[in-house]
């Protein structure tokens, strides 16, 4: 019998790693050093490659998901300067979906199936690779052969540690607050607000609540501030964004939780070797800008289902072709997403000034064929993933 594969890290990509390898047909481990599984973060946005690798999955997220409208970016003001219209995007037609972090997860837990075994409160100690197998050792005191480690253990990897070394994290220049808010109706149209050096997003989720994050350019290592003291940071965006802060101002003292970090991306991909690969942040770890993290992590489980197929002889031949796929694509979405993020908080009023006249330019149509090439090359995966299933 063949060895099992071995996911370390049950965050989304992990998860959905775990779940595309078991369709195909593996035994499958998975190993979360937290004892419970809790996801981080407040809200998330899943673009229509991501939702469209879930769906050839039949992993079914969209009742815990609110459809998005539209897409747009606002000045401080709260005037738009750019809409995108996704219910006239053909290739995006009602596939953009928000969510609770937690809530998505919590699907993604649901529909795991009976191949794969969830570990909690274990993490990995040791690893050595053979001719045949990775054998791995966990803090459990347990010990296992597999056919190959998938590392999604996120940001600070571990399992990138052990590969790669101590990889450098590149600080984007930005710290952000994140927040989950009750009571706030902005219909079902996302938007970013853009000031100077200080951006604000709000995303409708269902139930009435809505997803916040707050962005300041900042020092590395900034102190955490009071929460009055961080949404006066951002009292000069106007439109939904006040919306959003007087619902987390009205919020009884300890109610309002909001998650802060600064934010830091790779310099560059990177993807284990031999039998260890790496996916998601562990990976490609990259800036929020354009909402395409944990898309990639998705894309990166579905590519490294299909290129295993029924199964790994030649581990070296298979993770080159793995790689062959996704670091031109996953490269791309990174340097994007980080040009995005120094348009988006430019500081000194006269580039502001600049910015937000130019960006009205830029005809809508044009913005949806860009987003509808972003999620091309995940819908394309999404096929082939239907295929290998019809033909197993």
């Amino acid at each position: 019998m063949s060895h099992p594969y071995l996911v370390v890290g049950a965050g989304i990509g992990g998860l959905v790693a775990a779940t595309a390898l078991a369709r195909r047909g593996h035994r499958v481990e998975i190993v979360e050093r937290t004892p419970e599984l809790t996801a981080v973060g407040a809200g998330i946005i899943l673009g229509a490659n991501a939702t469209a690798v879930l769906d050839a999955l039949d992993i079914d997220v969209r009742p815990a998901g609110l459809p998005l409208e539209s897409l747009d970016v606002l000045n401080a003001a709260g005037a738009v300067i750019q809409a995108m219209p996704l219910a006239s995007s053909t290739g995006l037609r009602g596939q953009m979906l928000a969510f609770h972090r937690a809530e998505l997860h919590r699907v993604l837990v649901e529909f795991l199936p009976a191949n794969v075994t969830l570990r909690l409160g274990t993490q990995v100690v040791d690893v050595h690779e053979s001719a045949d197998s990775v054998s791995a050792r966990f803090s459990d005191g347990r010990a296992g052969e597999y056919t190959v480690l998938v590392g999604a253990d996120g940001l600070r990897s571990e399992t990138r540690r052990r590969v790669h070394g101590d990889v450098p994290l590149h600080y984007a220049g930005e710290t952000c607050w994140r927040a989950v808010v009750p009571g706030v109706a902005v219909g079902a149209a996302g938007t970013e607000t853009w000031g100077t050096g200080v951006r604000m997003g709000v995303i409708p989720l269902t139930g009435g609540r809505v997803y916040t994050f707050l962005v300041a350019v900042a020092p590395e290592g900034s102190p955490n501030q009071a929460n009055s003291d961080v949404l006066a940071r951002f009292a000069a965006l106007a439109g939904p964004c006040a919306l959003a802060r007087g619902g987390m101002a009205a919020l009884a003292p300890g109610e309002l939780h909001m998650l802060h970090h600064d934010l830091y991306e790779l310099p560059a991909p990177c993807w284990g070797k031999g039998r260890t690969w790496l996916l998601g942040d562990a990976a490609h770890a990259m800036t929020p800008n354009q909402g395409q993290g944990a898309a990639m992590a998705i894309e990166d489980a579905a590519v490294l289902a299909l290129v295993i197929g029924d199964g790994v002889s030649d581990p070296a031949e298979a993770h080159a072709r793995y790689v062959a796929e996704r670091d031109a694509r996953v490269r791309r979405v990174q340097l994007d997403s980080r040009r995005l993020g120094e348009v988006a908080t430019v500081q000194g009023a006269f580039l502001r000034a600049a910015r937000d006249l130019l960006l009205p330019l830029v005809p809508g149509k044009l913005a949806q064929s860009q987003l509808e090439r972003l999620a091309a090359p995940g819908i394309q995966i999404a096929g082939r993933l239907r295929e290998a299933s019809s033909g197993a």
